[in-house]
């Protein structure tokens, strides 16, 4: 078969119909190659809880208390006016400055997910 007769949007179209675990497919021709990329998915459960109180045993031991996950930082607060500010706005009900805190301060987050 010679290269420009593969047709690679089709062969794209026909693995996500027929492979319905495949999330991400992407076909190319690379020199003599064909290359094929597959992403499958993957059942992730995620849970949101509002405090640990609302976790059983074995979540806490999961999430928190497990010594050869967590981690243990201290923390130093040098400016408790400004910490005490920025606790209010964060727990408020008033959810303007909230939002216009967090898109700020977003940028310095370090995400692990």
């Amino acid at each position: 078969m010679k290269k420009k007769n593969v047709d690679c949007e089709a062969l794209e179209a026909g693995m996500r119909e027929n492979f319905p675990q495949i999330t991400w497919v992407s076909a190319r021709v690379s020199g003599t190659r064909l290359v094929i990329q597959i992403k499958e998915n993957k059942i992730i459960g995620i849970q949101r809880y509002k405090g640990l109180g609302e976790m059983d045993a074995e979540q806490l031991w999961e999430t928190t208390l497990d010594p050869e996950s967590r981690i243990l930082a201290q923390v130093t607060i040098s400016d408790t006016v400004e910490a005490d500010d920025i606790t209010t706005t964060l727990m408020s009900s008033n959810v303007p400055p909230r939002r216009e805190f967090i898109m700020e301060e977003a940028k310095y987050a370090t995400l692990d997910i």
